[in-house]
């Protein structure tokens, strides 16, 4: 018959929903401190040791020798919010030979105004990774500086760092948001590279496009840079998912779960997918002008630039013939294969172009 005393109950309460806490709560042997040491016999994990340091920290050591602590520290004010968190691992022989020493300390800081004093204000954030003992020296100290719109959304991050001269790099790094009248997400600028979005009626998103920039940066600082908008994602809708250089990805659900994703190329579909014409102008009697809806989306890209204070410097492409275009020629790998695997019938389907064809005329 198996006895519990009220310690043991107070340990237990903190593991109640958890089966494997709860059988090896009962066959526990405990420390004068109520912390779990190690655990009963004739078990198979009969060779794990747990322990705790004089700070109840705990501390994993098994029998071949690989030895693991962890601690976690927070703090709160008089409104619950967080204003610090600190954790510390160590670890020997765990994922490699050596010591790892691993943890950061953080300090929040929140709006005064009225409304915004759940809003996060800044951050500093002091991280180390390192196999000797941490010190001053192995700190990582970062500043997180965050600026809002009127409706709460997140506008700008400016990250800034603490250099080993001592003096601080005021912008390090920044991200920018733009977003609409509705609070969605137009565009975002992570440190120039500027990524795009569109949404339906439904207010569902439908194609994301992201640059691919080339920036330099001297002692930390951007000088310039390189631009343009190369890659992209089109949401066709919860089953398909489509790509640069001819990926798509189609999503196999049953009900509402999703059991199997395929990856696929376009040139699957044929000798060459190159050649994909409007799916058609009129739906319904209602005409469409894809020349004009392309030009809109290719200006909405140039402005949410602008808006950030970044250059254009993209090259609008304007057909499919010949690999141009958002199928097969943006110099990623995945375009560089689609090329191999229609070089052999490439001859036989160039004749198939001719200038009263409608070609659907992308940037990406």
């Amino acid at each position: 018959m198996l006895k519990t005393t009220r310690s043991k109950m107070k340990y237990y309460s903190q593991y109640r929903n958890h089966d494997l806490f709860d059988l090896q709560e009962l066959l526990s042997r405990f420390c004068k401190s109520n912390r779990w040491v190690k655990l009963g016999d004739n078990l198979p994990w009969d060779n794990i040791v747990r322990e705790y340091n004089k700070r109840l920290q705990y501390r994993h050591a098994g029998a071949d020798n690989k030895t693991a602590s962890y601690s976690l520290a927070m703090g709160y004010d008089n409104m619950h919010r967080i204003t610090s968190k600190k954790q510390h691992l160590s670890q020997t022989g765990v994922q490699f030979g050596g010591t790892l020493h691993a943890g950061y300390e953080l300090a929040y800081t929140y709006g005064s105004a009225e409304g915004k004093k759940f809003q996060l204000d800044n951050v500093r954030d002091i991280n180390y990774r390192t196999e000797e003992t941490p010190t001053e020296r192995t700190n990582i100290n970062n500043g997180h500086k965050y600026i809002y719109d009127a409706n709460g959304n997140l506008v700008y991050i400016n990250t800034s760092r603490v250099k080993r001269d001592g003096k601080e790099d005021e912008k390090a790094t920044e991200q920018k948001y733009k977003w609409d009248e509705e609070n969605r997400l137009l565009a975002a600028d992570e440190n120039g590279f500027v990524s795009n979005y569109w949404y339906d009626a439904d207010g569902e998103r439908t194609v994301k496009t992201s640059g691919e920039n080339e920036a330099i940066y001297v002692n930390s600082e951007f000088s310039g840079g390189k631009t343009g908008t190369t890659r992209f994602s089109l949401y066709v809708s919860p089953y398909l998912v489509a790509g640069q250089g001819g990926k798509y990805t189609k999503h196999i659900y049953v009900g509402s779960q999703r059991i199997v994703s395929k990856l696929g190329d376009l040139a699957s579909y044929g000798a060459d997918p190159r050649r994909i014409p409007y799916a058609g102008k009129e739906a319904d009697g209602l005409t469409i002008n894809y020349k004009d809806k392309y030009n809109q989306q290719l200006q909405s890209i140039k402005d949410n630039y602008k808006a950030f204070d970044q250059p254009y410097n993209g090259q609008d492409n304007d057909d499919y013939v010949n690999g141009q275009g958002f199928c097969c020629n943006d110099a990623t790998p995945e375009a560089a294969q689609v090329r191999v695997m229609n070089a052999s019938t490439r001859s036989a389907v160039d004749n198939n172009f001719h200038d009263k064809d409608n070609y659907e005329k992308m940037q990406f």
